[in-house]
């Protein structure tokens, strides 16, 4: 299993209550605890990368694996 090979320090980070994203009164209104059933490996084939920087002058680009990953400029 490779929950297994999870280093302890780093299983905290499985089992946040309440949920990510959920609303929370203070800043460290939350408790972390090790769950596996928190744990998934995802296994995927990027075929494209949006990257968007916004900062005081914002751009984007896209790459795609189609193109050998040759990046274009976009509109942000």
């Amino acid at each position: 299993m490779i929950w297994a090979g999870v280093p302890e320090v780093s299983r905290l980070s499985y089992g946040t209550i309440p949920a990510p994203g959920q609303l929370i009164a203070q800043a460290l209104d939350y408790t972390n605890g090790p769950d596996p059933g928190s744990f998934a490996v995802l296994r995927l084939s990027v075929q494209t990368i949006d990257a968007l920087h916004l900062g005081p002058n914002h751009n984007r680009a896209r790459f795609s694996r189609m193109g050998n990953w040759a990046g274009e400029w976009l509109a942000p």
